[in-house]
C-alpha cells in the first residue's frame, strides 16, 4: 500500500504541474512568451527528474524553444541549459546512452560549464567574493550581471562530466574495438589474396 501511496502522490503532482502549466500556456497570449518558455522549461525539468524523458523531450520539443533560445533573456537561457542537462541524465538513468550522450555534448565540452548552468564562474576566489542581489524571480544576480541560482539548486558538474565520460566510453570503445578488428581482417585478407 506504500508504493501504491507514492504512485498516487507522483500522478497527482505530474497532474497539478500539467494543469498549472496549461494555465500558463492559455493566459499567456500576450507579450514576449517568456512566461510560456519558462513553464515549458520548467515542466520539462520536472518530467526529466522523474525520469520521464519522453515526456519531458516531447514537451521541449513541442514548443520549439531551443529555435528561440539565443534570443531569450539570459535567465531563460540559463533555465535552458539546465533543463537540457536534466534531460541528458535522464536519458542516462534511463539507459539511452546515445540521447544522453548527445544531448550532454555541448554543455560538458563547454568551458563555462559553470556559468552557462547559472552556478557562478571558475574563476571566483574567497577574497574576491562579488556583491550579489536577489531578483524578483528568486535568483541571484552579481553586480557584474551574471546569473546565479541558489546553491541548493546546483546540477552536480562532476556527475554531469561523468556521465558525459562514461556514455562516450560506452559508444567509442566498441567502435575502436570494430574498427581494430576490421583492420586486422582486412590485412589478413590482403595476405590470402597473394
Amino acid at each position: 500500500s506504500k508504493i501504491t501511496s507514492n504512485e498516487a502522490n507522483a500522478q497527482n503532482t505530474d497532474e497539478l504541474i500539467d494543469s498549472l502549466c496549461s494555465q500558463v500556456y492559455e493566459y499567456s497570449n500576450h507579450g514576449s512568451g517568456s512566461q510560456r518558455k519558462r513553464a515549458a522549461l520548467m515542466q520539462s525539468y520536472y518530467y526529466s527528474t522523474c525520469d520521464q524523458f519522453y515526456r519531458a523531450r516531447e514537451i521541449l520539443q513541442l514548443t520549439n524553444v531551443q529555435s528561440v533560445i539565443q534570443t531569450s533573456e539570459v535567465s531563460i537561457q540559463v533555465l535552458f541549459n539546465r533543463a537540457v542537462v536534466q534531460l541528458g541524465l535522464s536519458a542516462f538513468r534511463i539507459g539511452q546512452i546515445d540521447e544522453a550522450r548527445s544531448i550532454l555534448f555541448e554543455v560538458a565540452t563547454s568551458n563555462r560549464i559553470r556559468e552557462v548552468l547559472g552556478q557562478g564562474n571558475n574563476r571566483s576566489t574567497q577574497s574576491n567574493q562579488p556583491i550579489q542581489a536577489l531578483t524578483s524571480e528568486g535568483e541571484t544576480v552579481t553586480i557584474g550581471g551574471e546569473r546565479h541560482v541558489p546553491f541548493h539548486m546546483h546540477i552536480n558538474i562532476q556527475l554531469l562530466e561523468t556521465v558525459y565520460y562514461i556514455t562516450s566510453l560506452l559508444i567509442e570503445i566498441p567502435l575502436m574495438a570494430l574498427s581494430c578488428y576490421q583492420g586486422k581482417i582486412g590485412d589478413n585478407t590482403e595476405l590470402w589474396a597473394q
